[in-house]
């Protein structure tokens, strides 16, 4: 299903830039993924209410009715198991592991860890997102990665020469498809590399 979410919303931007292409589809995936994995839950009780009603049914109707509610419980589980597996993030964790309280507490652990909620500007106030906290953070790296007027002519006129005009060369031809092939299946395919949030198993 996820497939072809990704195919259908994929194709319906076909004159699109790439970026464009992957901010459709990571809307539609987080759209997605809330419509799924909010109504677990619901789900559940669901397939539990309809098995616990036909438990003690014999006629044809109802044992087929118990059998599609009993798979679908399976699939449910299934699918919430997988959810978790992937927001934990951890490469620790096997395929397979139990779908315990532990696992929940580990998962949602990581991702408050992985929050900022606020910091503390050169002045010793702190920042949040209410009031300005995304400008601290690009203000604190154009600084960092700007020139203040420093004088390094003569310490890079000390640092010897280590790449050859063939190798410079090399480093100037365009980015092959095959280059880039390898080095996104060298990637953790559930680790998500950029702002996108779309795995390496996406691309």
């Amino acid at each position: 299903m996820c497939y072809q979410i990704i195919l259908s919303s994929w194709a319906s931007c076909d004159n699109s830039l790439l970026s464009a292409k992957i901010d459709r589809v990571s809307a539609i995936l987080v759209s997605w993924r809330k419509e799924i994995t909010w109504s677990f839950k619901a789900r559940l009780r669901r397939c539990k209410a309809t098995i616990s009603r036909l438990k003690h049914i014999r006629d044809d109707s109802a044992i087929t009715q118990y059998l599609a509610a009993q798979t679908e419980m399976c699939n449910i589980l299934h699918q919430q198991e997988i959810f978790w597996h992937q927001r934990s993030k951890h490469l620790w964790l096997k395929d397979g592991d139990q779908n315990t309280k532990y696992f929940h507490a580990v998962a949602s652990t990581q991702r408050l860890q992985n929050m900022i909620h606020r910091l503390q500007e050169i002045g010793g106030s702190w920042v949040y997102w209410i009031n300005g906290l995304d400008s601290v953070i690009v203000n604190y790296f154009k600084q960092l990665f700007s020139s203040k007027g420093s004088q390094y002519a003569e310490i890079l006129d000390s640092i010897p020469s280590v790449l050859t005009e063939s190798h410079n060369n090399d480093l100037l031809h365009p980015v092959s498809d095959t280059e880039v092939k390898k080095a996104v299946f060298q990637m953790h395919p559930e680790k998500a590399p950029g702002p996108d949030v779309l795995t390496p198993t996406f691309y």
